[in-house]
């Protein structure tokens, strides 16, 4: 919510943001000129969410999907663009439940979701939020598959969840730590070999990105905002060296980054990337 609501003045002073929001509204230069991020929009998340659980749904009769959130704009920015994926790949979308960030408990809307007997739910909250709902519905002996936005779970859940966290599904932005990919040496050489979640490499990628557009710009002598702005619209396939789900592209255009997700899914306490869905670069999905 914060990124959003500041979109307005960092476009108006020229500052670019690679932000740790990653709302599809961020994504259209039109409307947000200097905001820029270096993950899957929410949107193309739960898009890639649907399509991998549709494409490995076998029953003849269409499956049943509920949308867990907050009412907060971090919750509610994927959801118009979601549900209209959904209907087009056939799921049939139930009604809304929120869950505050702050919830304690979800027993109620838990029930609810048991009662109208839906196979999925998409969980758009953040890490505590995310794993009272999965305790919860292990509680109350749910056997929906929930899959996850990226804030919503991480490296940290089991934890949280003991245990209520097997089988759920994680929209992930980037690689996992230690996993083998080129990047993943100098990454750990940083970290002194220490695990770190998810959210640090989407860091550490934001801040490759950067730097690659400060030395373009410098390189040009434009050192300044829009000097720096141009020149992250002039990174086409920059290599993260596998740390982010694919090369980085951005352009006057188009300010999503890449349009892969990697679906992970918690299996004994570990996340395991299942399979990257790639999704076609839409212009109609452009800012939403």
């Amino acid at each position: 919510g914060d990124t959003e609501a500041l979109s307005k003045t960092t476009g108006d002073d020229k500052i670019p943001y690679i932000s740790a929001s990653y709302s599809a509204h961020l994504t259209d230069p039109k409307a947000t000129p200097y905001n820029f991020f270096c993950a899957p929009d929410y949107t193309t998340g739960l898009r890639a969410g649907l399509k991998y659980l549709k494409d490995n749904w076998k029953e003849k009769r269409a499956p049943k999907v509920v949308f867990i959130y907050p009412n907060h704009p971090y919750g509610i920015a994927p959801i118009k663009g979601g549900k209209e994926y959904a209907k087009e790949l056939g799921f049939e979308v139930l009604g809304d439940e929120n869950v505050d960030l702050k919830a304690i408990e979800a027993n109620s809307q838990l029930l609810s979701v048991k009662n109208k007997g839906a196979d999925f739910a998409w969980v758009g909250g953040t890490t505590n939020s995310t794993a009272v709902v999965l305790k919860d519905a292990k509680k109350l002996g749910l056997t929906t598959k929930f899959f996850i936005n990226i804030w919503g779970a991480d490296e940290t859940t089991p934890k949280l969840a003991g245990g209520a966290e097997e089988g759920a599904l994680v929209m992930v932005g980037s690689t996992v730590y230690g996993s083998n990919v080129p990047g993943m040496k100098q990454l750990m050489e940083i970290t002194k070999n220490q695990p770190q979640v998810t959210h640090y490499i989407r860091g550490y990628v934001s801040m490759m990105v950067l730097t690659e557009a400060l030395k373009i710009a410098d390189k040009k002598g434009q050192l300044n905002g829009p000097g720096v702005k141009a020149a992250l619209e002039m990174l086409k396939n920059f290599d993260t060296g596998g740390l982010a789900v694919d090369k980085i592209t951005f352009s006057e255009t188009d300010h999503r980054p890449f349009m892969k997700v990697n679906i992970t899914e918690f299996q004994k306490g570990k996340l395991v990337v299942l399979k990257t869905i790639e999704l076609p670069r839409k212009a109609e999905w452009l800012g939403l």
